[in-house]
């Protein structure tokens, strides 16, 4: 696999099982005696993970429909899977240093400013985040519309480490969008030649702008998948541009050659 770092603006070339994995990423360290610190771990190996990627192999890369237990599954996989990367953990510290920095005192805050006081956010506060946000995120996929898109061939879709994008052109990249806002998409690589897109009906047929607010949300987890359409070479370049500026730091794809275009359609756009 063709590999790049956005930071360190390198290439690298890495078999597809090392691409990626942070050691002990889910490992709490803080965990009291009688409590596995990696616990976390072993439940998205041996249960979620296998049951998501079931569901995706059946209704997503397969043509079956899947029941309300599958269903389920998969919207909670996908969950996961957007809020388990290191920007969102990143985004997260984020918001509780600014906050924190709203209620300091003036002299907290110039101390902050101007180096002499640091303020460290410990890294629990991402588990905090997985327990507080699973489930939010649910009855917003199921009120969208959803699609397998394939590539025409002619350039492969790239995957990040944020496997999961939000993206709203009202919005622009970086910057990421709510869900709960009309005309945002979800992008969700599948493999080099299918992404899974998700959009807002109500977005879609003119009912509502780009950020107006989601709030008819249905109750069932029945999904439904479209399948037939196909994205044109420039398209998928399009769309992987979207998912470079939306990643925290590695893209990754089977050609080096779809990474470049992404690179310089951002040189352009700058």
């Amino acid at each position: 696999m063709h590999v790049y770092d956005t930071q360190a603006n390198t290439w690298r070339t890495q078999r597809p099982n090392k691409v990626m994995r942070i050691n002990d990423y889910y490992r709490q360290s803080w965990a009291p005696d009688g409590t596995d610190p990696v616990g976390l771990e072993r439940f998205l190996g041996a249960e979620l993970e296998p049951l998501g990627q079931q569901a995706i192999d059946k209704a997503l890369l397969g043509t079956e429909s899947l029941d309300a237990i599958e269903s389920a599954a998969l919207l909670t996989y996908i969950e996961f899977q957007w809020m388990r990367v290191p920007r969102q953990a990143q985004r997260v510290k984020a918001r509780l240093h600014a906050l924190f920095l709203e209620h300091a005192p003036p002299d907290v805050r110039r101390a902050v400013a101007s180096g002499r006081l640091r303020v460290h956010i410990e890294d629990f506060v991402r588990f905090d985040f997985f327990r507080n946000a699973m489930t939010t995120l649910s009855p917003y996929f199921m009120a969208m519309s959803w699609a397998v898109i394939e590539s025409d061939g002619k350039m492969p879709f790239i995957t990040t480490d944020s496997p999961i994008h939000f993206f709203n052109a009202a919005v622009p990249p970086p910057a990421e969008p709510g869900l709960a806002q009309a005309g945002t998409d979800v992008l969700f690589p599948l493999s080099p030649d299918r992404l899974l897109m998700m959009r807002h009906p109500d977005y879609d047929s003119g009912k509502l702008g780009a950020l107006d607010t989601i709030t008819n949300l249905p109750d069932d987890v029945h999904i439904r998948v479209k399948r037939g359409r196909q994205m044109t070479r420039e398209q998928v370049v399009r769309m992987n541009y979207v998912m470079l500026m939306l990643s925290h730091r590695t893209v990754v794809s089977n050609s080096k050659q779809a990474i470049a275009a992404c690179l310089e359609k951002a040189v352009f756009r700058t």
